[in-house]
Parts: structure tokens; C-alpha cells; sequence
């Protein structure tokens, strides 16, 4: 497994309702939104510099008094695709290839 925190390159924010969010990678200059569980998730991540994968797994199925193993693929295949588009890291590497 791998630690997960936010890149270096983004700006995030947090309605005021926590119902809705934005996240926007400056490099490339876009905006991605965060509804529902991709909030719940995120709102994870930044409570931590840096989080475990299992951990990250196991407070959300915790938040939701789900099981773990109901839910590990789904979180996984979110975290990679918040890695795809240059938003967090993955053991201090960006999708850019960069050690930060």
C-alpha cells in the first residue's frame, strides 16, 4: 500500500453547506468538483499531512459503520484517479513524476 497527500499544486475549498467542493490543479489550470463520498474522502485527507491507504479505507467504512472490504475497491480506484488527474500524491509522487 502507499501514503496519500494533497499535491503541492492545488487549491481547494469546501462550501460552506459541506455538501459540495472544488479542488483546482494549477498546473493544469482545471477545476474538478467533489459531491457525497469523494467529499467524505477528501475531507479525510486533509485532516492528515499525509495518510495510509488502509487508513484513509478504514475511516471511511468507519464514518459510513461499514465494513472495509465492502468498500477498499472503490476507494482505491477514486485515489487513483485523484492521482490521473494531479491532485494528491502517492508516496511524495505527483503524477508528474516529481519527488516533492
Amino acid at each position: 500500500m502507499y501514503n496519500i497527500a494533497f499535491a503541492t499544486h492545488i487549491s481547494w475549498q469546501i462550501l460552506p453547506d459541506q455538501h459540495f467542493g472544488f479542488v483546482y490543479n494549477i498546473k493544469e489550470k482545471k477545476y474538478y468538483a467533489l459531491e457525497d463520498t469523494e467529499l467524505v474522502v477528501w475531507n479525510i485527507i486533509s485532516q492528515h499531512k499525509e495518510i495510509s491507504l488502509n487508513s484513509l479505507i478504514d475511516t471511511v467504512a468507519t464514518y459510513y459503520c461499514i465494513n472495509s472490504e465492502d468498500i477498499e475497491h472503490d476507494i482505491s480506484e477514486f485515489i487513483d484517479s485523484l492521482f490521473e488527474i494531479g491532485v494528491i500524491t502517492k508516496n511524495g509522487r505527483d503524477k508528474y513524476k516529481k519527488s516533492i
